[in-house]
């Protein structure tokens, strides 16, 4: 058997897991897809869709921000982490509140729409 020499691989680098960036958008794509699929394929019935986008678009916030908040404790920046909390809620607030005003801008739309069809 040969042995390797260690000499020659010595200059390749190779960074740890924990070195490789943790994009917020990662997070949010991953709270989004697993949020939506859990809910696409629970055994209680299927949600309708603007009820099934609503709960992935929270999902995906609250993984990003949860992400974020560790990340920042992971740090031992304790400031952060309650940022990144506040701005997660935060945002999980304005989605529902953009969400909720379009549901309602849609039913009105209908309402009308079918009102002066009759």
């Amino acid at each position: 058997m040969k042995r390797r020499n260690k000499a020659k691989h010595a200059g390749v680098l190779v960074p740890p897991v924990s070195a490789v960036p943790d994009r917020m958008t990662n997070q949010f794509l991953r709270g989004f897809a697993t949020t939506g699929l859990l809910l696409a394929v629970r055994p209680g019935g299927r949600l309708a869709p603007k009820a099934l986008l609503h709960h992935a678009l929270r999902g995906g916030a609250a993984l990003a921000a949860g992400a974020a908040a560790a990340n920042a404790l992971d740090r031992r920046d304790y400031g952060g982490a309650a940022w990144s909390l506040a701005i997660g809620a935060a945002g999980i607030a304005a989605i529902d509140t953009l969400m909720t005003g379009a549901c309602a801008l849609l039913e009105k739309e209908t309402e009308d729409g079918q009102e002066e069809a009759a």
